[in-house]
């Protein structure tokens, strides 16, 4: 993959392609998401070439935060995922938000801090409202869900998830069908 990556980044003319090539970077980054000082660099170099772009600057510090995450150094992966939320609202990018606000919800759950966690739950709930769209109502039904399911309201994770199943059967994700029947 690295070879057309570099590739690509030679036929791009930084000049007239920096949100290309920051796309580029990108998937350099995420390419090297088990090497945490790799997939930082490349993920930098995207997030420098776009910052006039909120939209995808939401994604980059989501990404980047991820990367942190699955190293566990929770800290900056919550501080990054916070600034892709933030970003993602300001450049309208509906898909970034659902992401970010369901990761911070899952960490704040981690952390015990339910009333953080249910605040970005009903922000990502209100999203799915919105927007209609199936990956993102998904993963966010799932998320609350379990979060019901923590705090003993049974019957709540119960709609959540059969909720989460309907939009995993419109997309036909069997895995996803099977995963949600199994959690109720």
């Amino acid at each position: 993959a690295h070879y057309y990556f570099e590739k690509a980044l030679e036929k791009l003319d930084p000049r007239k392609d920096s949100i290309e090539i920051s796309v580029v970077y990108s998937n350099y980054a995420i390419s090297y998401e088990n090497n945490l000082e790799r997939a930082l660099e490349y993920n930098f170099k995207a997030i420098n070439l776009a910052k006039n772009n909120d939209s995808i600057l939401s994604r980059l510090y989501y990404s980047r935060g991820v990367f942190y995450f699955q190293n566990n150094d929770n800290g900056p992966a919550k501080k990054y995922i916070k600034l892709g939320y933030e970003k993602s609202i300001l450049g309208n990018n509906t898909r970034a938000e659902g992401l970010t606000s369901r990761a911070l919800a899952y960490m704040y759950r981690q952390e015990n801090k339910r009333d953080s966690a249910q605040l970005y739950l009903e922000k990502a709930l209100n999203l799915c409202e919105r927007t209609k769209a199936p990956e993102i109502c998904y993963s966010i039904n799932v998320e609350l869900g379990e979060f019901y399911d923590e705090i003993g309201q049974y019957n709540k994770a119960k709609v959540a998830l059969l909720e989460a199943n309907k939009y995993a059967l419109a997309r036909n994700k069997n895995f996803q069908v099977f995963t949600t029947y199994i959690m109720l």
